[in-house]
């Protein structure tokens, strides 16, 4: 766990924040610009996002009414931050926030922790070194996004999933190795011992994790890669093991 200053950006990349800042913000009038206050915001039932399309049932719906179709033309920058982890791809990660912290991603999954009110950054966890494979052996650089549940945050980066504290971003005692379970290589190693790295074989993880009473459940990609189908698989929130999997047809 490593943690970086708020925002870091060349002097190019600060003008265009700034001149977009200011182009958005003129055009909304001083008087409509009125942030929520931190009462406003406690007072607004559900305003957590724990999963990355909100719930199981991928609804990408919340009840807060802050933001309806005649003012959204009002809205301005709060706060921006970047992480600076640039792979060539599109950040495609789903903010999620839960107890007033946001979590979100880079495209190799490594995970920053801001204040949701301002944007600072709590804690990071770096998992560029833990992957193995690089480019040769797997393309690993998308990533979606997390899952939050019983303070323990889920990543699933690489081939691997990651589980770190919602407070603190160390890894989660008992999880795996440290934090980190090599799920997919499990169940491969049930057919062939012989495999040394998931990703070198075709399997890895894009999408977000999603999480129900304490089993999370993830599904590899990559049908590029001439697999022999994919797996879905159902793990143990808390230990890491993998309770049940099912390889899917190609």
């Amino acid at each position: 766990m490593i943690n970086l200053p708020f925002i870091h950006m060349t002097p190019r990349v600060q003008l265009v924040f700034f001149v977009l800042f200011s182009f958005i913000t003129g055009c909304s009038p001083e008087s409509t610009r009125k942030p929520l206050s931190e009462r406003e915001l406690s007072s607004v039932p559900d305003m957590e996002w724990r999963l990355h399309n909100f719930d199981l049932a991928g609804s990408r719906y919340t009840p807060s009414d802050q933001i309806t179709p005649s003012n959204v033309r009002d809205l301005y920058p709060k706060w921006l931050f970047q992480h600076g982890v640039i792979d060539g791809v599109s950040n495609q990660t789903t903010p999620v926030m839960v107890d007033g912290i946001m979590y979100v991603t880079d495209s190799r999954g490594s995970v920053y922790a801001l204040n949701a009110v301002d944007g600072h950054l709590l804690w990071t966890y770096d998992v560029t070194r833990k992957l193995g494979g690089g480019r040769r052996e797997g393309y690993i650089f998308r990533h979606r996004g997390v899952a939050v549940e019983n303070g323990i945050v889920y990543s699933a980066a690489g081939s691997f999933l990651f589980a770190l504290d919602a407070k603190t971003g160390e890894p989660v005692p008992g999880f795996g190795d440290e934090g980190q379970a090599p799920v997919i290589l499990d169940v491969l190693h049930l057919k062939d011992p012989s495999i040394e790295t998931a990703i070198s074989v075709g399997y890895w993880f894009t999408t977000a994790p999603q999480i129900y009473d304490g089993i999370v459940y993830l599904g590899t990609t990559r049908s590029e890669s001439h697999i022999a189908g994919g797996y879905v698989l159902a793990i143990d929130g808390q230990s890491g093991e993998v309770l049940w999997h099912f390889n899917t047809v190609p």
